[in-house]
This record gives C-alpha cells, sequence and structure tokens, in this order.
C-alpha cells in the first residue's frame, strides 16, 4: 500500500492462523488484506517474498475504506476461514 499523503500514518495489524501470516494494513482512505505462506510449504501463485525470505505474499486484497478491510481482516477468525476463501475462490493457486 502506498502513502500518498505526508499526514496519512499507516496502521498496521498482524495475526498468526497457523501457516498463515494475516496482515491489515490501512490509512483514513483505504485498507489492504495481505496474506503470507512459509516460503516452499504451499503451491500458490507468489506475488512477492517478504525481505527475509522467510514468507510468500499469496493474497492482497485492496478496500476502498479502512473499515472495509477491517471487517474482512476480522472475519479470518481461523486458518480453516482462509483455506475455505481459497478453495471457494481458486484465487492463487497454480494452474496444472
Amino acid at each position: 500500500m502506498t502513502d500518498s499523503s505526508e499526514n496519512s500514518e499507516i496502521v498496521q495489524q498482524s495475526k498468526q492462523l497457523e501457516e498463515f501470516k494475516v496482515d491489515l494494513n490501512y490509512n483514513k482512505e483505504m485498507g489492504q488484506i495481505v496474506i503470507w505462506m512459509p516460503v516452499g510449504e504451499h503451491d500458490m501463485r507468489i506475488i512477492t517474498s517478504s525481505e527475509d525470505g522467510k514468507l510468500d505474499c499469496v493474497f492482497v486484497q485492496m478496500h476502498p475504506s479502512p473499515e472495509k478491510a477491517q471487517e474482512t481482516y476480522e472475519k479470518f477468525a481461523t486458518a480453516d476461514d482462509v483455506r475455505t476463501m481459497f478453495t471457494l475462490t481458486g484465487i492463487g493457486k497454480k494452474c496444472k
């Protein structure tokens, strides 16, 4: 998420749900959900890797408001919630 305003502080929250790390990043204008998985332990398309090389970003979703992003973040309460989202949508899976 880019910060186009010098006065718009980016707030970050994270939670670990088994193999998934779910991040919420937001400012007063928009929000972003990012899901990470350990390198080499998944069959998902990789968007980017963490700076330390331990995690792959496998999902990013932008939201038009911080409230919408917070709602989505709260819906990911368990690792099964994340797995269900990937299963139902097919997002991120490599085509075979």
